[in-house]
């Protein structure tokens, strides 16, 4: 409803009350000694039928209100989760690359990966390929994915047991919800893009299906760093 709606009833709520006051003073002066004219009813069910609509109206329009208010408070709660998830096991990670295959979790190579995490194992050789695990999110039409080792109770993650490896375990992270790699340079992002190799700069949209559509600013997921020391020359 328009203000300039609102504004129209709120006179016509005006006008009635005059109305019946001027019905109710005659009421009186003729000494009615109970009971209710006509015009009196009539004036009773006029404002009832400009009233009830109008805060009907609302109080429609603040439930919608507020719902838009909470369903948006919860998307940008459930993105900030999955910005924190995404640069935690980042920062696990020797290398980060874009757009990678994955056989691992029995995709089809067709499906490429929008993010993919190479995490070395906590013990042997850091740069061995196969001393390591991969975790990959990949986007599954407006939902977003993660397939990788499972993650125990206290977060680390199960790289499972030498040579066998963890067990990849596909799970949805968000729904309606889209991860967007940046890879050309703008003042928003700092100028700052993904590299393919040690950093990912990414957005966190709401699909162009949901109903509530939001986007979080520019964020950057940056691998660990690792220092590897030649071995000392032999005696």
């Amino acid at each position: 409803m328009t203000s300039r709606g609102i504004r129209m009833q709120l006179s016509c709520i005006v006008f009635a009350s005059l109305l019946f006051r001027k019905f109710e003073s005659r009421r009186v002066q003729l000494n009615y000694s109970y009971g209710f004219s006509l015009p009196e009813l009539l004036v009773v069910l006029l404002i009832g039928g400009l009233v009830i609509p109008a805060i009907t109206s609302l109080m429609v329009q603040h439930l919608q209100t507020s719902v838009r208010s909470e369903v948006q408070q919860r998307l940008r709660e459930e993105a900030g989760r999955l910005g924190y998830l995404l640069q935690v096991e980042s920062s696990e990670a020797r290398e980060i690359k874009v757009a990678q295959n994955m056989p691992e979790c029995g995709i089809a190579s067709g499906i490429k990966s929008i993010i993919t995490l190479y995490v070395p194992w906590p013990e042997g050789d850091v740069l061995n390929p196969l001393n390591t695990s991969y975790i990959h999110y990949y986007q599954d039409g407006d939902n977003l994915r993660r397939c990788g080792p499972r993650t125990n109770v206290n977060g680390t993650l199960d790289h499972g047991f030498p040579p066998a490896g963890p067990v990849y375990v596909d799970a949805m992270l968000s729904r309606d919800t889209l991860l967007e790699p940046v890879f050309a340079a703008n003042a928003s992002c700092n100028n700052e893009i993904t590299d393919g190799l040690r950093q990912f700069v990414y957005q966190i949209k709401q699909s162009s299906t949901s109903a509530s559509k939001f986007a979080i600013g520019c964020a950057v997921a940056r691998a660990k760093s690792f220092y590897v020391q030649d071995p000392p020359p032999p005696p």
